[in-house]
């Protein structure tokens, strides 16, 4: 079953390239990225299958205006993503997430009901342990999952991970939701990053609503590629509105702007302290089945 993926992102070309190519070779027949902005010059031609479309003042006046909350773009580039999607699928996800798992895409979106118009996979948030360098860029080989049980979450979260704790949700410092597969074809009034809607109602499933065969399919977000694009990445972040943004997030987003302001130093601790697991928390979330190994990228 053929896909094509749609995104909307401010990433450099090498970011843009390592992401086009991930799915080109999980079988996308397209990849199209939404630069948002006007594209910096000397922005090299793209390879075969991916086309990379600026958001510029003519991209937008096409559109209507320019939306100034991030969602909001992200559900207007969706939107026109969609309608001109060359494959029976769409992936709506971020330039940092990268699908992987035990089966392919194509089988897993097979698999899929024909009645289901969207389907939603779980996340697995990259992070550096045991044997990892956290110097390397994408040399995180480790993913943690959302923990299944708030309850124990809020009971065992803080022993597990300490102060860090506050910043989470469910054990992740990114979103726990996941990302979603758009069936082309169909009329929606409106597909966010979680959820698609028609007249108002969502429409979006859960692999694991679908059953067991819906499942092994993981959304890898990569929250933290390296320092340095950890680092300009929360400096961006706080330059374009998000207006559904957690409490958690945006705690974690006051402390690393803060850890930002007071130098490198300060800056690379708090990024260990968030992206780094110990081998004791590995067993710990092991145990718990919330996080594995998995080297996406040599």
């Amino acid at each position: 079953m053929q896909f094509s993926t749609v995104s909307l992102g401010l990433e450099s070309p090498e970011v843009v390239a390592r992401f086009a190519g991930h799915y080109l070779a999980a079988g996308a027949k397209r990849v199209t990225v939404f630069h948002d902005g006007p594209l910096p010059e000397g922005w090299p031609a793209p390879r075969e299958g991916l086309e990379v479309i600026a958001c510029d003042d003519a991209f937008w006046a096409a559109q209507g205006g320019r939306p100034e909350a991030l969602e909001d773009r992200q559900a207007a580039v969706y939107a026109v993503g969609l309608a001109r999607c060359p494959s029976p699928w769409m992936l709506a996800a971020d330039l940092d997430e990268f699908v992987f798992g035990e089966t392919s895409i194509a089988a897993f979106l097979a698999a899929v009901p024909e009645a289901c118009d969207a389907v939603r996979i779980p996340v697995a948030e990259a992070v550096w342990g045991p044997g990892d360098d956290p110097g390397e860029p994408w040399g995180s080989s480790y993913f943690r999952l959302p923990w299944r049980s708030g309850r124990l979450w809020r009971l065992g979260g803080r022993l597990v991970y300490g102060d860090v704790a506050r910043f989470m949700r469910a054990g992740l410092l990114g979103h726990v939701d996941g990302k979603q597969f758009i069936r082309t074809g169909r009329a929606y009034s409106r597909i966010g990053n979680i959820n698609t809607r028609r007249d108002g109602v969502v429409v979006t499933r859960t692999a694991r609503e679908l059953g067991p065969g819906c499942q092994g399919l993981y959304l890898g977000h990569f929250d933290a590629i390296g320092f340095e694009r950890w680092s300009t990445k929360w400096r961006l972040r706080q330059a374009r509105l998000a207006v559904n943004m957690s409490a958690a997030r945006e705690a974690q987003m006051a402390m690393i702007l803060a850890a930002l302001d007071a130098g490198e130093p300060e800056a690379r601790r708090v990024f260990r302290r968030f992206f780094g697991i110990s081998r004791a928390q590995h067993a710990v979330l092991a145990a718990l089945g919330c996080c594995f190994r998995r080297r996406l990228f040599d």
